[in-house]
């Protein structure tokens, strides 16, 4: 089918999120991104209406997600370095770990079993995932 796209008269205030078909926040017309910092263990669905001065639209399509959350008190403790032919990712016991090349290959996937965790790569620049937290690290 043909679609075609018709541009309003509306300007666009801001926009609502939604959880689980509840209001949980109002963003400035201006914002790109959501974090929810109170959403509890479980399954959910979020939707964003945009907001209007004359109202506000239907839902946009549903995005579920299945939250398992951590401590974040350890996750704010990690910390990753880069070394002489390898990467130390510091606090990160019990969590998952993930090494990429600047490419996008995996090159490693474990969980941390110490407070040091060693990783032997070779000389490069990496992308370290500690659970959900990214850093960017070189090694020499």
């Amino acid at each position: 089918d043909d679609v075609a796209f018709e541009k309003g008269d509306q300007t666009v205030t801001g926009f609502r999120v939604y959880r689980d078909g509840k209001a949980i926040s109002e963003l400035q017309a201006e914002a790109t991104q959501f974090v929810d910092t109170t959403v509890e263990d479980g399954n959910h669905t979020y939707n964003v209406t945009i907001l209007y001065a004359t109202g506000e639209s239907a839902f946009s399509n549903d995005a579920s997600i299945i939250v398992d959350q951590i401590d974040m008190a350890q996750l704010n403790n990690v910390g990753v370095k880069g070394s002489h032919g390898s990467i130390m990712v510091l606090n990160a016991n019990g969590l998952p770990i993930e090494v990429f090349t600047a490419e996008g290959a995996l090159m490693y996937k474990g969980v941390g079993k110490s407070n040091q965790q060693p990783v032997n790569v070779k000389r490069g620049h990496y992308l370290v995932k500690v659970s959900n937290k990214v850093f960017n690290v070189m090694v020499d």
